[in-house]
């Protein structure tokens, strides 16, 4: 492969692409730095990871801090259109949600594993949207999820489901 496709050329002065990535997902800047990923074939997995957070965070913030959320979610309009919602929790959220459909490659689950575990590591919950996809690409590993954080009763249900 070349150094190109590694993250390894400078995208700006000094920086890797996979540096850049790490700088923009840092400033909130998510669908930029995806679209670095894209570009150097790069792995959006921090990016999913890094939203995660923000998300659960943002979902347990003072109103300054969710109205202040605006200014960043401006710049991560998908395709320059509005996140749709009225809430900036909900618009992160929707926001994460774009990230991980678009971006997961087909009979993969990368994306739904990272995320999944984060949320898990944040003691939340996961939202619908993000349990009806992991079903539909791999309901044997969500059970095990599950069970490996011992939601023993969600693994017990979604086994049942699939019997």
């Amino acid at each position: 492969a070349n150094a190109n496709s590694q993250g390894c050329m400078p995208v700006s002065p000094g920086l890797t692409p996979a540096e850049t990535v790490g700088f923009l997902t840092t400033a909130n800047l998510y669908l930029l730095a995806v679209q670095i990923c894209e570009e150097f074939n790069l792995p959006t997995v921090g990016i999913a990871e890094a939203l995660a957070t923000k998300a659960v965070r943002l979902s347990t913030a003072k109103a300054q801090e969710k109205s202040a959320a605006w200014q960043w979610l401006a710049e991560n309009r998908p395709g320059g259109a509005d996140i749709p919602s009225e809430c900036a929790v909900t618009a992160t959220w929707n926001l994460l949600k774009h990230i991980v459909e678009n971006e997961e490659k087909e009979r993969e689950t990368v994306l739904h594993r990272v995320v999944t575990t984060r949320l898990f590591t944040l003691g939340a919950d996961l939202p619908p949207w993000l349990v009806a996809g992991y079903k539909k690409k791999d309901a044997a590993e969500l059970i095990r999820l599950y069970h490996s954080q011992g939601k023993l009763e969600a693994a017990s249900e979604l086994a049942i489901e699939y019997l």
